[in-house]
């Protein structure tokens, strides 16, 4: 019959599960040999795809994440909205935006009004395949949907301040961005706190204001804290453009440097290729015209 072949896959899945001891290899055999949704195969499968993220396999990440998703029992709907929303995140890492994107636009059909729905929101976003107002109007919609929770409708707020700075209205770039601010200092949240001040401080650069010491707070919360951040909410990147907007190389050629290291290592390709990017402008300003060559080629690769 048709269904033979099937069969026989999963039976050899299954034995493979059993011999396998890499939890990652084992986690996927026996999704791979399950018939129905399991909650303890789809378990395993969320641990073995945070293993795969602490090692930067951001794509194996999410790849495990949608099958702990596809595993997890109706019964549990909103467990499995929020691996796919995971997912999703590790998709975009990993610069796989077209399937981030689909993930999410389906996510956003499926979850109700909330704080989960914002998430949805600010996430499909964040994967940055609309712009100007379309992006702005989803933001809104988030803000709405995160009504009475600070953290969260600061980091919409964060991240309304980057696409109104695209769309050159840096006025409202910092309206959003101090709003942020005062939101996370009420809510008491450090990492959303960081991220406000790197925003209110990039807001500041295209203003030509400078507050002192606001960017250096920023890089020592996430210093001290260890935020594993991107590009638009590291303040240490702030700072680093800041003091090449003043004139200073030696200084950013450092923080960039290491910056672009340690998001190679954590799977987060757009961070990477924005801060070699950087780079390239800063060798160039430096006139080291082929270390800005390499790095622009690397940060295009």
């Amino acid at each position: 019959t048709e269904q033979a072949p099937a069969r026989k896959r999963r039976a050899v899945h299954r034995k493979l599960a059993a011999l396998v001891s890499d939890p990652e290899e084992r986690a996927r055999h026996a999704a791979l040999a399950a018939e129905a949704p399991d909650p303890t195969i789809a378990s395993a499968l969320d641990l073995a795809a945070g293993r795969a993220a602490a090692r930067g396999a951001t794509a194996a990440a999410a790849e495990l994440l949608e099958l702990a998703a596809g595993l997890t029992p109706a019964s549990d709907g909103a467990l499995g909205r929020r691996r796919r929303l995971r997912a999703a995140e590790f998709h975009r890492l990993a610069g796989d935006r077209k399937r981030a994107t689909m993930l999410l636009e389906q996510l956003r059909e499926e979850t109700p009004p909330g704080a989960d729905q914002a998430d949805v929101l600010l996430a499909l976003a964040l994967t940055f395949t609309v712009y100007g107002p379309s992006a702005i109007a989803l933001l809104n919609e988030a803000l709405l949907a995160a009504e009475g929770d600070d953290s969260r409708a600061a980091r919409i707020l964060t991240y309304g301040a980057v696409f109104h700075l695209m769309g050159v209205d840096v006025r409202a770039a910092l309206d959003d961005a101090r709003a942020a601010l005062e939101k996370v200092e009420r809510a008491g949240d450090e990492a959303g706190l960081a991220v406000a001040i790197a925003r209110l401080g990039t807001g500041e650069m295209y203003a030509g204001v400078i507050t002192p010491g606001l960017l250096e707070r920023g890089v020592a919360i996430e210093e001290r804290i260890g935020l594993p951040l991107d590009y638009f909410d590291s303040p240490r990147c702030a700072l680093a453009r800041q003091l090449m907007y003043l004139g200073e190389l030696d200084g950013p050629r450092g923080i960039l440097d290491e910056l672009q290291a340690t998001a190679g290592a954590r799977g987060d390709e757009g961070t990477r290729a924005m801060t070699l990017w950087w780079l390239s402008v800063l060798e160039w300003l430096a006139g080291r015209w082929q270390f800005a060559l390499d790095h622009s080629l690397t940060a295009y690769e």
